[in-house]
């Protein structure tokens, strides 16, 4: 039997290893975001551009990789000695994803404020409305699935097609989401440049994988 010191040893180290899990989550979310949805106003400015949107991909693309190797750390470091680890490993991924998601939104909102608050007149054509939030969260939501469809041993198929399915649902309804009043036409839709971030991600983090891993 582990003595009382060493329970309350193993007790800091999972508070320690869990307050860090939570910040790298939240961390991990809103770098993603923000990375995402600035490079959605940069192509938003751009009226579509082509050039630019291979450019922010690729940069998406990094980031992603980046984020894909922290996030693919051991889920049972913390665990190890509790007695239900499948149970506690499912409430850690339930908790992450949290602080996941409020990472992510704080990022599309500070991308989103700071171009309400820019006061460049050019840009008063760019309007920003609820619509414009659905392209951000589609963008954001399927690369950081594709993140954690990539960050284990195998790439989770079933995630993926998850993915794949808020791409197809999206690009169903992709009128609803059009919201700018641009001067002139739109070279490629924001659309077509939200489901371009996503795919790219998505395929670049699967052939990473196969490179490094085989």
């Amino acid at each position: 039997m582990p003595s009382k010191r060493n329970l309350a040893d193993l007790d800091a180290r999972a508070y320690r290893f869990a307050r860090r899990s939570m910040s790298i989550a939240f961390f991990i979310g809103f770098v993603v975001s923000t990375t995402v949805s600035a490079g959605l106003v940069c192509e938003r400015v751009r009226v579509g551009s082509a050039c630019l949107a291979i450019v922010i991909d690729l940069c998406v693309l990094g980031v992603a990789a980046v984020a894909m190797v922290f996030t693919s750390r051991p889920l049972h470091v913390a665990f190890v000695d509790v007695d239900n680890p499948e149970n506690a490993i499912r409430l850690r991924f339930a908790v992450l994803s949290i602080f996941q998601v409020l990472g992510a939104a704080t990022g599309i909102a500070l991308v989103h404020e700071t171009l309400i608050h820019s006061g460049v007149d050019a840009l008063r054509w760019m309007i920003e409305s609820p619509p414009q939030l659905i392209n951000d969260a589609v963008a954001v939501t399927g690369v950081l699935i594709a993140i954690r469809a990539c960050a284990s041993r195998q790439v989770r198929l079933n995630q993926m097609i998850q993915m794949l399915g808020i791409l197809t649902v999206y690009g169903a309804t992709r009128h609803l989401w059009h919201a700018d009043h641009a001067p002139f036409p739109f070279k490629l839709s924001i659309q077509d440049l939200v489901v371009s971030q996503v795919l790219t991600a998505a395929t670049g983090l699967v052939a990473l994988r196969h490179v490094a891993f085989g």
